[in-house]
């Protein structure tokens, strides 16, 4: 799945499958550019070029459009992108693994090949546009939904999710999240998991910035902060 949340403009690109390490060539995402998912039979250079295209000005629809136009085996790729504006662009090829489609919404795609059951992508969308805070969340939950809904055939074995800031000046590299969890039982689980902690990190490290800055208050409120996560998780 492919989003840009609508309020922070952050992108993201989260992914799950039953093969090892999707977070090695299905999710990109680049500051202010554009998040793009690429799989079922995998032209990893598809992330690359499009972050490229966009980077350059091209509506995601055309970038798209002039990639597959090159690709003889277009008809089995599965390929979305959604820039730094919201719009949306995704390509479910005739030739992919059935169940296969995608689901296109304001700001965000879902995609599913070699589904267990057709609409999985719908419901994946549909999750997505009720559920609410931190866009690496959103996108996690919308796994997890199309996963229980009847995801990879295969069954589950890794999942992964890239989250970018809105601002272009970054550096193409920087993350806001990057995770991956290449093999495991419950990899959508597990990726839970480690978004929830490392918000916990972020906001621990943020703290010890303050400290460091000399904004003695904030760094209070930030590592207080962090202990309640911690005790909370704890309990749980």
């Amino acid at each position: 799945m492919i989003a840009r949340h609508p309020e922070t403009g952050h992108l993201g690109a989260a992914a799950h499958t039953g093969y090892l390490a999707v977070g090695q060539q299905v999710p990109w995402v680049e500051p202010g550019v554009c998040a793009v998912v690429t799989q079922a039979i995998t032209e990893a250079s598809y992330g690359p070029r499009l972050l490229n295209l966009l980077r350059l000005g091209y509506h995601p629809e055309e970038a798209l459009s002039e990639l597959l136009a090159e690709d003889p085996l277009r008809e089995s790729r599965q390929v979305a992108v959604v820039d730094a504006a919201g719009r949306v662009a995704a390509h479910t090829g005739q030739n992919c693994i059935g169940a296969a489609g995608h689901a296109i919404g304001d700001g965000h795609a879902a995609l599913a090949n070699m589904a267990e059951t057709s609409g999985v992508w719908t419901v994946m969308a549909n999750e997505f546009e009720g559920a609410e805070g931190a866009l690496a969340k959103m996108l996690c939950s919308a796994l997890a939904e199309g996963h229980a809904a009847g995801g990879d055939l295969r069954g589950s074995s890794s999942a992964a999710i890239l989250i970018a800031d809105h601002d272009p000046a970054l550096p193409p590299w920087k993350r806001l999240v990057d995770l991956r969890v290449d093999d495991h039982d419950r990899p959508v689980a597990e990726l839970g998991r480690l978004i929830s902690l490392d918000s916990m990190y972020a906001l621990m490290g943020t703290g010890i910035n303050a400290i460091y800055g000399g904004r003695s208050a904030e760094a209070v409120r930030k590592l207080l902060a962090r202990a309640l996560y911690k005790l909370c998780q704890e309990i749980e």
